[in-house]
């Protein structure tokens, strides 16, 4: 904020403005502007750029949390209320799905909600995280959802894809698959993939290791598909090939 000196302000003679209602004028227009403190170095701009929030331990109750959404978060302790089909194993703090060494062998670890209203449904601006460490990166077509593959014929969906090696942002509309390759990413480390919906601006975002990586701004997914979420390996030869999940996080508005 600029430093205002009383001394530089304009004066007139028929003024009856007093110092310090001046003060208070100023001062006014200061707290009701929302981007007070918030330039480079502010107090406030580096604290809400701040990766972890300083505050105190213990000081965040359940209280502040958001309670317009619904949220799932796993470590893949369990499959219980998951649907596999092909091979998998849940684990501590990881789950595996593989296939076995036969040509376009398949296996899936899907959610699909017994209740109509959990479905995956893009106009509840759904989000989707998951860490995954891939076996090998050649020979397997790989898929990690919102919604489903548009081979499963239930609607639509978003996220990422993997064809033996190349690394895509992939959303599908009305059963038609888009995609756009993203490039710079070494597939043989464990990476964490995001993708998140805004039905308002009808876009759909991808991070990968929580930077933006694409925006799609055509093609926005519409059609509620009875899949929540879905991931997808398939062999293109005869080699197993194995996917590690790694915590698992949605999100969506109620």
């Amino acid at each position: 904020m600029a430093i205002i000196c009383w001394g530089n302000l304009a004066k007139s003679a028929d003024d009856t403005t007093r110092v310090e209602q001046s003060i208070q004028h100023y001062v006014g227009t200061h707290d009701e502007n929302p981007n007070a403190h918030m330039g480079e170095d502010y107090a406030l701009g580096v604290h809400r750029l701040q990766t972890v929030l300083d505050h105190s331990d213990g000081s965040v109750t359940t209280k502040h949390l958001i309670r317009n959404s619904l949220v799932a978060i796993s470590s893949f302790e369990s499959f219980d209320g998951w649907g596999l089909t092909g091979n998998g194993s849940p684990g501590v703090m990881n789950a595996r799905i593989y296939t076995t060494a036969v040509t376009n062998n398949v296996s899936i670890l899907r959610q699909e909600p017994s209740d109509s209203s959990l479905y995956f449904i893009p106009a509840k601006d759904p989000y989707l995280s998951i860490t995954v460490d891939f076996s090998h990166i050649t020979d397997q077509v790989v898929y990690l959802l919102l919604g489903a593959i548009p081979d499963e014929g239930a609607g639509d969906g978003c996220g990422f894809k993997v064809v033996d090696g190349t690394l895509y942002a992939v959303w599908i509309s009305s059963g038609a698959e888009h995609t756009q390759e993203i490039s710079g990413i070494t597939l043989t480390n464990p990476n964490s993939f995001a993708v998140e919906m805004d039905s308002s601006e009808g876009e759909v975002k991808f991070y990968v290791n929580n930077v933006l990586k694409h925006t799609s701004t055509a093609n926005y997914p519409v059609d509620i598909c009875s899949f929540l979420y879905y991931f997808y390996i398939k062999t293109t030869s005869a080699n197993v090939r194995t996917l590690t999940l790694i915590n698992f996080c949605y999100q969506r508005v109620l």
